[in-house]
């Protein structure tokens, strides 16, 4: 027993140290993300340098799930902001500027009924200088948001510091997926310890939520 209860106090210890290096190696993670792309207008990454950079983190988390992941029936885009509508964009020879831009993920998640398979859109915005925000889109139910991840409901301080236009909720993971959990810790000291989020992660617990 006395063996036992120091096998698993070592394991206890390994497991705490392992999570410290994965949060210490966060920002290096975030740095390789942001590595330039080819400038290829035909693909979804084209308009990627006119994204700010925690949502060029975002988009190219999951475009690399999206590529190279085993899940399968996840894909991402850069689409225009819901927020700000053609008629209120700067007006420019020739046009109307483009306007701020959003990353626009879909998760096709297989149903456990004769429903058939459900796609929840997820909008990441950028509202405010160091904070993204997510809104879940199209017929699925918002709620496949809510407690994502435990005790996260995307309301508090930083929800209280945004614009009251914005799109969607700063929750705390999102934080940490973008890159922004240095940032986000001023105002939610929970987040220093939380775990890293991968968009693995948010794919599994999406299609837990829906199924």
């Amino acid at each position: 027993m006395e063996a036992l209860r120091e096998r698993e106090q070592l394991g206890s210890e390994l497991l705490l140290r392992l999570r410290s290096v994965e949060t210490a190696l966060e920002p290096v993670c975030d740095l390789l993300e942001l590595r330039p792309r080819p400038q290829n207008p035909n693909h979804p990454a084209g308009n990627l340098h006119k994204l700010p950079a925690p949502l060029r983190v975002i988009f190219s988390k999951f475009d690399t799930l999206a590529t190279f992941g085993t899940q399968g029936g996840v894909s991402v885009k850069i689409d225009t902001a819901v927020a700000e509508p053609p008629e209120k964009r700067q007006r420019l020879e020739g046009g109307v500027s483009p306007g701020p831009l959003d990353v626009l993920v879909t998760i096709n998640c297989p149903a456990a009924s004769s429903d058939g398979a459900k796609a929840v859109h997820l909008r990441f915005t950028h509202p405010s200088l160091s904070v993204v925000a997510v809104a879940c889109e199209g017929a699925t139910d918002a709620s496949v948001l809510d407690a994502l991840w435990p005790d996260d409901d995307g309301h508090g301080p930083l929800a209280a510091s945004l614009p009251s236009a914005t799109v969607g909720r700063p929750y705390g993971w999102a934080q940490i997926l973008a890159g922004l959990r240095d940032e986000a810790v001023v105002v939610l000291p929970s987040l220093s310890s939380a775990p890293a989020v991968t968009a693995t992660d948010v794919v599994l617990r999406v299609r837990a939520k829906v199924a």
